[in-house]
C-alpha cells in the first residue's frame, strides 16, 4: 500500500520501518530526541501548505510516528525541511541527506547541526527507513 508523502499514515509506516531497520538500531543507540521532517508548501502545487511529520526517537527505537502538531513543532529540538522536489530526490536516492544540507537544499530549521553531525550514520538510516515506505508524491512534484 502506498502512502501520500508526509501524512499521518505515512509517518506511522515510517516509524514501523525505522523499528525494522537493524542498522538504525545499531547506529542510534544514544539518540534520544524527537525529530520533525517538513515539506515546505508551495502555492499552485498539490502541496500548497507545509506538511510536517513527527517521530519520537529514543535509543534506536521509534516510539511513535504521526503528523506533527503545533505542540510538537514547539517542543521538538530538530526540524529538517525541504521542498517536495528535494524530498522526492532524497527518497529516490538521487540526493544524499548530508549533501542536500551542504548544498542548501535541505535546511535544519531547528536544532544544532553539530549535534546531528555526531549522528550522521543514524540520520542516514532514518532516510533509508523512509525510502522503504511505499510513497506517493502528487503528480506535479519532481
Amino acid at each position: 500500500m502506498a502512502y501520500e508523502i508526509f501524512t499521518d499514515e505515512w509517518a506511522k509506516e515510517w516509524c514501523n520501518k525505522i523499528n525494522n531497520n537493524q542498522n538504525y538500531k545499531e547506529s542510534a543507540g544514544n539518540w534520544e530526541w524527537p525529530l520533525i521532517l517538513k515539506i515546505s508548501g508551495k502555492a499552485g502545487t498539490a502541496i500548497e501548505e507545509d506538511r510536517l511529520v513527527y517521530v519520537d526517537l529514543k535509543n534506536g527505537e521509534c516510539r511513535t510516528g504521526r503528523a506533527a502538531t503545533a505542540d510538537d513543532v514547539e517542543d521538538t529540538p530538530y526540524i529538517v525541511a525541504a521542498d517536495a522536489d528535494t524530498w522526492k530526490k532524497i527518497f529516490s536516492g538521487d540526493i544524499d541527506i548530508m549533501t542536500g544540507i551542504m548544498w542548501g537544499k535541505i535546511k535544519l530549521e531547528k536544532g544544532n547541526l553539530g549535534d546531528i553531525a555526531q549522528h550522521v550514520s543514524a540520520a542516514k538510516q532514518l532516510v533509508v527507513s523512509a525510502t522503504k515506505v511505499e510513497t506517493e508524491f502528487p503528480e506535479d512534484i519532481g
